[in-house]
């Protein structure tokens, strides 16, 4: 009793467990609000004997393989469909399937890529329904965010390590595919495409880079010459096929925003037949007129005709006169070549289509900040990459992912091709202008500044806030490739649009802030916050990669914080278009204000455990 209080009270700052003080690869020490949590699950199993343990199972099963032959490892993650007698099935245990179990059943389905991805998604069904305490007759909906679903940042990290315990050495499942296939459905999709390319023959680092050239090679057929341009050259009364990632909030703030432009009438969606209905309720819920708007179904396992059926190709090829991809990939680990070429065909695809019958206009939107560690700042400027091997080096130490680099050498060449396309790279894009509302999944960067709040430290290091609220960066973007007639600016024609928040910002903004909020922080050495080890940044922020990378020597956040202090973002095409941009995008503290404001009304800070260790503390 006197240590739990003492603990309640964090007179133990040290990290907590078996793995406490152990330097293992395999096992974890807990946080105290971890052990707490732990407690918690304890006491309600009504379990005699526990023990909890936080690590990587498969990890675990390599340095102890007497584990398997004395069938421990069956008995902690072998599952029963059926409830044991006696047993409360709210308490059951975590058991699932073996390694080999699921290798074998997947080897099984090969060549039958619709029951490999139902053997994964009655896995992941299984897992999410035990987590969530429920039975799997409940049924759950394969198209919900997991979050909206009922899954915490705690319960998160246990689905990530039950479903790594499954895969084994196999597949590493990064944490940063949580936060991409945020669905049971999308992560069925992702599970079944790095499955497919985990068998890959390896290949050197030197015939690698042969590869990914190769790929960014666009066929000389795609050209305007002898193509009838379509006669909407000044964008009037035209017609948008709208592809990429439907889940995104972008591709919503999109949708809005051609909804209500006059010089729109028609928007064809194109949209994967399970992801329809999710997507027709977010729609309703914000409340966008669906009068222009028309859904296609889209076969995601087929590069031909876009994947649509070849009448409505036809039909769309003389119909549509502009095209809006929406392409904000994000590195879920290490990128094999089949996904490299996976994702250079999409864009072959649209490129090939938008000389086909009819030129057509291209507005690719892709992601400005680095995606992966970088090395080097000094690919800000506003063009596109080269095909050479120093150029795909530049671009790579630069951050940039490898099918990023191919999309991007694929659009230059269509340029030089005679296609009218105009890209725009984004940045970290915050809630909407109106009411703040931002999506957990896409707005990590508050939920890293949330967790400042939590604790009530800030470190003093530079921190990254090139961020534009999500409607606003739509209507920008979609006023220069509608508004923006060839011709129209003096000079050559801008291509690259480089989309940035154009206004100082400051940490003091964020005093400013927990001030209002009734969080006061403190701004303290790095060290300091570091050693701090109540903080729950690593298991708040786990999903979207490493929550501290900003403060290490050559991460990505700090190249990117430092490029935005020497205004290396110049944003210098959109000035050049539009007089009165810097007027157009909001202070960074105002969008640090209302965003912060919707996560405390909206419960977010609940949620994210925002005060819970301080009510702890004084209710013991």
């Amino acid at each position: 009793m006197n240590k739990k209080s003492s603990l309640v009270k964090n007179e133990f700052v040290s990290f907590l467990g078996v793995a406490a003080d152990l330097n293992l690869n395999f096992c974890s020490p807990f946080t105290p609000l971890q052990a707490f949590s732990s407690l918690k699950e304890i006491l309600r199993s009504h379990k005699s004997q526990a023990t909890v343990v936080e690590g990587d199972f498969s990890k675990l099963r390599l340095f102890f393989s007497w584990i398997d032959r004395l069938g421990y490892a069956k008995a902690i993650i072998q599952s029963s469909t059926s409830n044991p007698s006696g047993q409360d099935k709210n308490s059951s245990s975590m058991v699932l399937l073996t390694t080999e179990q699921f290798w074998a059943e997947i080897e099984g389905k090969k060549g039958q890529p619709k029951e490999m991805q139902q053997v994964l998604q009655k896995l992941l069904v299984r897992i999410i329904s035990q987590i969530l305490k429920m039975d799997e007759s409940e049924g759950l909906d394969i198209h919900q965010n997991l979050q909206e679903m009922g899954l915490d940042s705690l319960m998160m990290v246990e689905l990530k390590n039950l479903l790594q315990g499954v895969l084994g050495p196999h597949i590493t499942l990064t944490a940063s595919v949580l936060s991409e296939a945020n669905t049971i459905h999308k992560l069925v999709k992702k599970l079944h495409e790095m499955i497919m390319y985990s068998g890959e023959e390896a290949l050197s680092e030197e015939e690698k880079l042969d590869l990914i050239l190769s790929e960014a090679v666009l066929a000389a057929e795609v050209s305007t010459v002898g193509i009838f341009t379509g006669g909407n050259s000044s964008k009037t009364d035209v017609e948008i096929l709208l592809s990429g990632s439907v889940s995104s909030q972008l591709t919503l703030s999109v949708i809005e925003n051609l909804s209500k432009r006059e010089n729109v009438r028609k928007i064809i969606i194109m949209v994967v037949e399970s992801e329809k209905d999710s997507l027709l309720s977010r729609i309703d819920e914000s409340k966008i007129d669906m009068i222009k708007c028309q859904l296609i179904s889209v076969d995601e396992d087929s590069n031909d005709h876009l994947g649509i059926a070849r009448d409505d190709f036809e039909r769309l090829a003389l119909n549509v006169d502009g095209i809006v991809d929406v392409s904000l990939k994000l590195s879920s680990g290490i990128e094999t070549t089949g996904l490299i070429r996976k994702e250079a065909q999409k864009t072959k695809s649209l490129l090939e289509f938008a000389t086909y019958k009819k030129v057509k206009f291209v507005c690719h939107i892709t992601r400005l900040l680095p995606q992966k560690r970088a090395k080097e700042v000094t690919v800000l400027d506003e063009t596109l990459p080269s095909i050479s091997k120093a150029e795909l080096q530049r671009y790579s130490d630069r951050g940039y992912l490898s099918s990023q680099y191919v999309s991007e050498c694929l659009l230059r060449q269509a340029v030089e091709q005679g296609v009218p396309c105009q890209v725009f790279r984004v940045p970290h894009l915050s809630g909407d202008s109106l009411t703040g509302r931002f999506e957990i999944t896409e707005g990590h960067i508050f939920v890293r500044y949330m967790e400042f709040l939590r604790v009530g430290k800030i470190p003093t290091v530079p921190l990254p806030f090139a961020v534009v609220p999500v409607n606003q960066a739509a209507d920008l973007i979609l006023h220069v490739f509608l508004n923006i007639t060839q011709g129209q600016v003096g000079g050559v024609d801008p291509v690259v649009f480089t989309l940035s928040n154009p206004h100082e910002y400051s940490y003091k903004d964020f005093f400013t802030v927990s001030q209002e909020l009734g969080k006061p922080m403190r701004a303290v050495e790095l060290d300091e916050f570091l050693a701090d080890k109540n903080s729950l940044i690593e298991t708040v922020t786990f999903s979207f990669g490493d929550p501290m990378d900003f403060t290490n020597e050559n991460s990505a956040y700090s190249k990117l914080a430092d490029a935005s202090s020497q205004q290396a973002i110049s944003c210098a095409n959109f000035r050049k278009v539009m007089a009165d941009f810097d007027e157009q995008v909001e202070t960074p503290l105002a969008i640090l204000r209302r965003d912060l404001k919707y996560a405390q009304d909206s419960g977010l800070f609940q949620q994210y455990l925002i005060g819970e260790i301080e009510n702890a503390s004084s209710s013991t």
